[in-house]
């Protein structure tokens, strides 16, 4: 006879006590149990052969793998399981649960740093994987809502114009209670790290050179949340120059490619002066590109603000996200 043992956890390695397992062979159900406080489980007992073990809890999508069990030795498999959003109607800061499920609320203010509230800012709250769950806008005097909210580890991002964008650690939701947040943001200087700005410093060299940095949206440890973290992974390229043509501008060719430093940084040579196109891409992530980048023989153009790129949903591809600088600061 053999054994099976194991673990559960969401897609950031958070154990999820309680899931039910069911293990079955071709001639169906075999056993079952259910996962501990630390999301171990085990079978014991089992006849040589394969089986298919499925893992189900609330708010997560059904988990399945196929196990092959040997005589006298035990098995180990990890099951990860995804949140399952299909569960919500999105709405304007309310998710509608299905019957008889147990939610949360969140209800918070936005404010600046004189501690005013800031109206109009868009607020998202984030699934632990970066997927939007529900979003809604601050009313009057900075305040807004989260209704209906599943339990759950979530972070809540604020976006506005003028204003660098903000997230707050982790925010943890219980059932019928109701979690309190303050979000502050800073304003977004006219020609500063959060500002849609370039700026050109001369080199000591009669070719160019592209430069900026680059952050990306990450899983953190459950107590964290999600945040913003160098993107040294990332992939930065450059393409151009752009060239005039009878059929309209053409992009150009790709000039140069370089990865970050640890500290999300980076800088490209360039030979021939002209306007150009830096994207930044990572694997799980949305692209962002920007168009019309100004680059001068003999200076140095940088990328006032930090690139972001936010995460994609699994399986899906993201759309770009595209900006042109504004004017150039000397």
């Amino acid at each position: 006879m053999g054994s099976l043992a194991g673990v559960v956890t969401d897609r950031i390695w958070t154990v999820i006590p309680g899931a039910q397992l069911v293990l079955r062979s071709v001639n169906g159900e075999v056993a079952r149990t259910q996962c501990g406080a630390d999301g171990k489980f085990r079978f014991s007992n089992l006849p040589p052969g394969t089986y298919s073990l499925e893992a189900t809890a609330p708010w997560f999508l059904d988990g399945a793998k196929d196990v092959k069990i040997a005589s006298g030795a035990e098995a180990t498999v990890w099951i990860v399981m995804k949140l399952d959003n299909g569960m919500m109607i999105w709405a304007s800061g309310e998710l509608q649960p299905g019957p008889a499920q147990e939610v949360g609320t969140v209800v918070g203010t936005v404010v600046d740093v004189t501690g005013a509230g800031v109206w109009g800012v868009q607020l998202t709250l984030r699934g632990m994987n970066g997927e939007t769950v529900v979003q809604t806008p601050s009313d009057g005097k900075g305040e807004f809502r989260f209704s209906n909210v599943p339990p759950g580890t979530y972070s809540v991002e604020a976006t506005a114009a003028g204003f660098a964008r903000a997230m707050t650690e982790a925010v943890r939701i219980g059932a019928g209670a109701a979690t309190n947040v303050k979000v502050a943001m800073k304003l977004a200087p006219p020609c500063g790290d959060q500002g849609p700005r370039t700026k050109l410093d001369p080199i000591e060299s009669t070719s160019s050179e592209i430069a900026g940095r680059v952050d990306a949206l990450r899983p953190r440890p459950v107590e964290k949340g999600l945040g913003w973290e160098p993107a040294e992974n990332a992939l930065i390229t450059a393409t151009g120059p752009m060239l005039l043509t009878e059929a309209g501008p053409k992009s150009g060719n790709l000039v140069a490619s370089t990865h970050p430093d640890n500290e999300g940084r980076f800088k490209m040579t360039i030979q021939e002066p002209g306007r150009y196109t830096v994207t930044a891409h990572q694997d799980g992530h949305a692209d962002f590109i920007v168009e019309d980048l100004v680059v001068r023989r003999g200076q140095r153009t940088t990328i006032q603000w930090t690139i972001l790129l936010d995460l994609c949903p699994a399986a899906d591809r993201c759309e770009p996200e595209r900006t042109f600088p504004l004017p150039i600061c000397m």
